[in-house]
């Protein structure tokens, strides 16, 4: 015999207030406060809110930073073009102008840029960035 299947609405009974309180309390929430569960269940509007614009200014081009390894490795992936060599902060051919934000490096460049300069190969976006790229 088979099992009798439950009454239209029965999973809506359990997923709406799970779902109210993820539209209460987790959209617009800093990324690190929004469980990996919440995140996957969010709507890709939220989730894509909760991650900076890097702008490149030159190119006329704009993107949700996507956590790739440096901000030259991002800019790659749009299709742009900017000079390097080493890719490790030392040799500096990767300096670009930073107009607005803040960066952050997890590599630190042997020599450290001028104010209002960045290593792109060694650095990520703290929130929303412009770059003379």
């Amino acid at each position: 015999m088979s099992q009798p299947r439950p009454t239209a609405g029965t999973d809506d009974m359990f997923r709406q207030p799970l779902e109210a309180d993820l539209d209460a309390e987790t959209v617009g929430a800093p990324a690190a406060a929004v469980p990996a569960c919440a995140a996957a269940s969010m709507p890709t509007a939220a989730v894509a809110a909760q991650s900076p614009t890097v702008e490149f200014r030159k190119s006329g081009r704009s993107a949700v930073w996507d956590d790739s390894l440096s901000l030259l490795d991002f800019a790659e992936q749009q299709g742009l073009t900017p000079d390097f060599s080493c890719r490790a902060g030392i040799c500096g051919s990767c300096k670009t102008t930073l107009i607005a934000g803040e960066i952050t490096y997890f590599q630190e460049p042997l020599d450290m840029p001028e104010a209002g300069s960045v290593l792109i190969c060694s650095c990520q976006p703290k929130g929303p960035i412009v770059l003379d790229l």
